[in-house]
This record gives C-alpha cells, sequence and structure tokens, in this order.
C-alpha cells in the first residue's frame, strides 16, 4: 500500500463488479465456517448496487484499486455497520481500522453515540479483531429457523468530540 484513502464512494461510483469480487473473495473463507451461509451468496451487483442507494458505502483505496469496504446504515440510536471487507491481499494492514474509523465519522456527523455491528458466533477471530478496535459483545441473535444464536451484537461507544 502505498497511499490508503478512505472515503464515501462517490455519487458516479461504477466499480461495482470490482467491490462484489472483492466481497465475494474476502467473504469466501466463511463458506464451510458459518451456518446459515454467508448472506453474499445472495447478493450480485445489482444487489450491491440497491443496498448503495439505502445505505452509505464507504470505500478504502490505494490510487485506483479498492482495497476494502464497508457499508453504514444511520438507526436511531447508532450507526450500523455490515459487509465489512479488506482485500485479502491487505488483511492485517489497518485497512479495516481506517474504515471503522471512517464509520465513526459519519456516526458523529449524524449526532449518533454508537457503532454496532454483527458477526458470526463461529468467527472468534473477527469478534477478537472487533475487540481490538473497542467494540464490546452486548448481545446475541439467532437467524430464523434456527434454534441456538448464530450471530453476536457488538457495539463501540463513541466520544462526543
Amino acid at each position: 500500500m502505498s497511499k490508503l484513502t478512505v472515503g464515501i464512494a462517490p455519487p458516479n461510483f461504477d466499480e461495482w463488479k470490482r467491490l462484489h469480487t472483492l466481497l465475494t473473495q474476502a467473504y469466501a473463507y466463511m463458506d464451510q465456517r458459518v451456518n446459515p451461509p454467508t448472506s453474499m451468496h445472495r447478493l450480485n451487483v445489482d444487489g450491491l448496487k440497491a443496498k448503495a442507494d439505502e445505505e452509505t458505502l464507504i470505500l478504502a483505496k490505494d490510487g485506483e484499486r479498492i482495497l476494502g469496504c464497508l457499508f453504514a446504515k444511520p438507526e436511531i440510536d447508532h450507526l450500523y455497520v455490515g459487509k465489512l471487507a479488506v482485500a485479502n491481499a491487505v488483511q492485517g494492514k489497518g485497512v479495516g481500522k481506517h474504515l471503522l474509523s471512517f464509520a465513526e465519522q459519519v456516526a458523529k456527523q449524524h449526532n449518533l453515540s454508537r457503532l454496532k455491528l454483527f458477526t458470526r458466533i463461529e468467527l472468534i477471530e473477527n469478534q477478537t479483531a472487533f475487540q481490538k478496535c473497542g467494540f464490546q459483545l452486548v448481545g446475541h441473535g439467532t437467524h430464523k429457523g434456527f434454534d441456538a444464536p448464530t450471530y453476536v451484537v457488538m457495539e463501540k461507544h463513541l466520544n462526543r468530540r
């Protein structure tokens, strides 16, 4: 990475296929680990475009190369963060932290005092990574059709400045 920039995708963003590929590759490791399967299997390029119409797409780039993304959606009392993904080649190099830091700025612009996300119960390493970024486990959730929790709910409370 020579120069990482993080920001909201411009209105004329047209790299949906590249973004879909990044997300698909970043989520592929979950295929043999999570039940139910990741929703990435149901999200195509058109679905990404529709998601960006309803949520804020935040991108991490090195020049023109997309290194990561997340979708942020203001709710009544928090900013929901979803579909956080970092290109496999740069995982562990701080890209995700930069994306989450930018999401904190978005939350503050909306006068929201916390970030909220869900991660699968099986993905302990994701939970640990989010804890290192200041998130705390606040609950569990269960996908429809399951009797036991399938994901954890994590939140990060933000300093108001």
